[in-house]
C-alpha cells in the first residue's frame, strides 16, 4: 500500500500524469498511505490479541484508547511499587504512543473520508511538491505509517514483557 501511494506522489511530483488525472492520483495516494497504517496496525493488534484481527476502521482508535491503554495503565501501577524504573518509563512511553497512533490513524482516517467520498473539496496543488487535502500535505501522509511503526514499537516493546 505504502509502495503505492509513493509511486502515485511521485508520478505527480514528475509529471508523469496527464493534468486531469493529478487530483484522482492524489486523493489515491492519500487513502493508499491511510491503508497502509490500518493494515500494519491491524495486524500488529492481532499479534497482541487473537480477538483484533478483524477490527474495523472506526473501532481501532476505540481498541488503542480503551482496551492497549488500559492494560498499559495497569502494567504502570503495577511496576510503580517494582524498583524497575527503567520499565514504569518504557510503559509512559507507551500509553503516550497508544495516544499518537490514535490521533494519527484519526487524522488519516478523516483524510481518507474526503479522497474518498468529498470530490467536491478540491485537491490543492502549490508548484510540483506541495500538494494538500484538507491542508495535510500528500508528504505528511506519506509519514504517518513511519510515526505509527515507530510508536506501536513502544507498545510491542512493553505489552510483550507483560506476562513475564
Amino acid at each position: 500500500m505504502q509502495e503505492v501511494g509513493e509511486y502515485l506522489q511521485n508520478a505527480i511530483k514528475s509529471n508523469k500524469t496527464v493534468p486531469t488525472h493529478k487530483d484522482t492520483f492524489a486523493r489515491t495516494a492519500y487513502n493508499r498511505y491511510y491503508y497502509a497504517c490500518y493494515l500494519y496496525v491491524r495486524h500488529e493488534l492481532h499479534l497482541m490479541n487473537n480477538n483484533w484481527i478483524l477490527t474495523g476502521h472506526k473501532n481501532i482508535p476505540l481498541v488503542l484508547k480503551t482496551q492497549v491503554s488500559r492494560e498499559l495503565t495497569r502494567m504502570k501501577e503495577l511496576a510503580k511499587n517494582t524498583e524497575d524504573r527503567r520499565f514504569y518509563s518504557q510503559i509512559s512511553t507507551a500509553i503516550t504512543s497508544t495516544a499518537e497512533i490514535t490521533k494519527t490513524l484519526s487524522t488519516a482516517l478523516s483524510v481518507r473520508y474526503i479522497a474518498d467520498y468529498n470530490p467536491e473539496i478540491s485537491v490543492e496543488f502549490h508548484g510540483r511538491n506541495e500538494i494538500l487535502l484538507e491542508s495535510v500535505s500528500l508528504e505528511t501522509a506519506k509519514e504517518w505509517l513511519v510515526n505509527i511503526t515507530f510508536h506501536m514499537r513502544n507498545i510491542l516493546m512493553v505489552w510483550n514483557q507483560r506476562n513475564e
